[in-house]
């Protein structure tokens, strides 16, 4: 038999997952031909299968020396690489597999979901402009969650109706579907479709949820919510949405009893970390932290867990816990994008920013568009005081306080004003903020006004948008520059929402990692506070957790029929206001070029 047909049948027991039988089988292969890069390519397979993560290291290098730059090769080396979260790694072996065989669909595959797991879609969106409609059922749908993350919904719809036209029967395919009829306001389109498979699929359930949560069927959204949880305790996305149905209704006894029985049965660790992270939105730390205790006790040390305990001391203010986590998290996975955001934000509310600065100008190295890193960049910049945080962000360029058109039909942009908040007054359902959101003390709309069939919010897009054109023409064109490097005078927004703040009611401080430009406009304010004159403003420059070398920088009034224009990687968040409710609109804005 040939060395190719003896490979052929290893290799056929690697696929019935029969890895004894055919590391067996390859060892008086590999004693007889010990420089053939197959051979050792195979034993590399064999032993990242095994868990001989070592042994595999060894004979994917080896098998690279003698068959430089092969593309399986680098691919499998890549994947041994991630599931050791050493990620900056796979990125670089992905990427040179793709310079020897730009249309290998196994490892464009395999990079496009570690881009998308570091938020990095717009990435993922230029490695798929290019395919063909007849390509990898696999990178559509990965081009479709891109595009979804970015707001671009409708060409989300695209890319997955291409994945379910060579691949009908993907689950993950439909589901995507689904949520982009969602995005585009869709919502009896998607929900039928969501009826008709949540009885067998946790995910097409939750969808479920969603789409009676828009039609205003809150009880009969709870309802599902519930019984799916129940059916399916170990589903961490099942009791999020559970949770946040019920925490957003101020059901705390029917919350209370669904996280104890999530908690009860909880086969692994995602079902108590997710209950750790709802606990801590709650305000709740010290049971997050009784939480992430259970789950190392029970399941050993993660960097999930890590992470989660380092979330919690940092809303807790325990600074010392911080740092510890954060490093714990870093040990674990210091090519881990997550971690490393751990990691620096322990240490620069440490004030140990010299020691963070190294590890996210590598990151932004990798990254250069990831707004959060950019808004940490600047932090510890800030707090070295270093001239280049000055220019990272020019509050007197950057920041646009713009007076909207009045749209026409309206006499002044107060009667506009009114007519938008009866439009939008009754899309606010809950009674509570989200669980995931900025947000306290209000609520949040869920689906992207963008979709939404309405007249006057038609109007004020038209108004928003030339506002945009020209807040955006006025940036000066330097490709050096985070900001201006992206500049579009096609720039548009790409998700709307609305919000409505109860008194004492805020946004904690904030970026948005999916942005170029935010905003915020005001729709209908209060009379004026006149013993707290702040009350309501946006303040700019103040990171999530008191930092070291950093405050609040700018304050922008809140004044009805003004839109404010802001960096995305800009700290931001409001001034609570004692009385009165306030209704808004926020955006986020993203160059159009980038996205197609």
């Amino acid at each position: 038999m040939s060395l190719a047909d003896s490979l052929q049948q290893i290799y056929s027991l690697y696929q019935k997952k029969q890895f004894a039988r055919a590391q067996a089988a390859l060892r008086p292969i590999m004693a007889r031909h010990a420089n053939s890069p197959d051979a050792w390519r195979l034993a590399g397979m064999l032993g990242r299968a095994t868990g001989q993560r070592d042994q595999a290291e060894h004979a994917l290098r080896y098998a690279l020396s003698l068959q430089k730059n092969h593309p399986e090769t680098l691919n499998t080396l890549g994947s041994l690489m991630r599931d050791q979260l050493r990620e900056f790694e796979a990125e670089g072996l992905y990427r040179t597999a793709l310079d020897h065989a730009p249309q290998h669909t196994a490892v464009k595959t395999n990079l496009c979901r570690l881009l998308l797991a570091q938020q990095r879609p717009l990435e993922v969106i230029r490695l798929t402009q290019d395919l063909a409609s007849q390509g990898p059922p696999a990178l559509w749908r990965l081009r479709g969650e891109a595009l979804l993350t970015m707001g671009r919904a409708e060409l989300a719809l695209i890319a997955f109706d291409r994945s379910l036209a060579l691949e009908p029967a993907s689950a993950t395919g439909m589901q995507g579907w689904v949520r982009s009829l969602f995005e585009l306001g869709k919502i009896a389109d998607g929900a039928a479709v969501a009826e008709a498979h949540a009885a067998g699929n946790v995910g097409f359930a939750v969808l479920l949820v969603r789409a009676l949560m828009e039609q205003g069927k809150w009880s009969q959204a709870t309802e599902l919510a519930r019984a799916t949880a129940a059916r399916d305790p170990n589903a961490p996305n099942a009791c999020f949405v559970a949770a946040q149905l019920l925490w957003m209704q101020g059901e705390t006894a029917a919350l209370e009893d669904l996280l104890q029985n999530a908690v009860a049965q909880a086969a692994g660790p995602g079902p108590l970390l997710t209950c750790a992270e709802i606990r801590r939105s709650m305000g709740d730390t010290g049971a997050a932290h009784a939480l992430v205790d259970l789950c190392e006790s029970r399941f050993g040390a993660s960097t999930q867990a890590a992470c989660v305990r380092n979330n919690t001391a940092l809303e807790e203010g325990n600074l010392a816990l911080a740092l510890k986590a954060g490093e714990r998290a870093y040990q674990l996975g210091e090519q881990d994008i997550r971690c490393r955001a751990s990691f620096v934000q322990s240490l620069l509310v440490n004030g140990a920013a010299e020691r963070a600065l190294p590890i996210i100008e590598e990151t932004l190295g990798k990254a250069p568009q990831h707004q959060l890193w950019l808004a940490l960049w600047r932090d510890g910049l800030r707090q070295l005081d270093d001239e280049r945080q000055a220019w990272l962000m020019d509050y007197d360029k950057m920041v646009g306080s713009i007076r909207l058109q009045t749209p026409p039909g309206y006499t002044d942009l107060a009667e506009f004003n009114r007519a938008l908040a009866e439009v939008l007054r009754p899309l606010h359902q809950a009674k509570h903020h989200p669980l995931d959101q900025s947000l306290l003390q209000g609520s949040q709309t869920s689906m992207d006004l963008r979709f939404i069939d309405s007249p006057v919010i038609r109007r004020f897009m038209d108004s928003v948008g030339q506002a945009i054109k020209g807040f955006v023409s006025a940036m000066p064109d330097d490709n050096t520059h985070p900001l201006y490097c992206r500049k579009d005078t096609l720039a548009a927004p790409t998700a709307m929402w609305s919000v409505r703040l109860e008194p004492t009611g805020r946004h904690v401080n904030h970026i948005h990692s999916q942005g170029w430009l935010s905003s915020a406009y005001y729709v209908d304010l209060p009379p004026d506070d006149a013993s707290d004159p702040r009350a309501g403003s946006l303040q700019l420059g103040e990171p999530r957790y008191p930092t070291p070398g950093t405050a609040v920088e700018r304050t922008v009034p809140a004044e009805a029929g003004n839109l404010v224009l802001f960096p995305s990687y800009a700290w931001h968040g409001t001034v609570p206001a004692r009385t009165g409710t306030r209704l808004s609109i926020a955006f986020d804005i993203t160059p159009q070029s980038e996205l197609r």
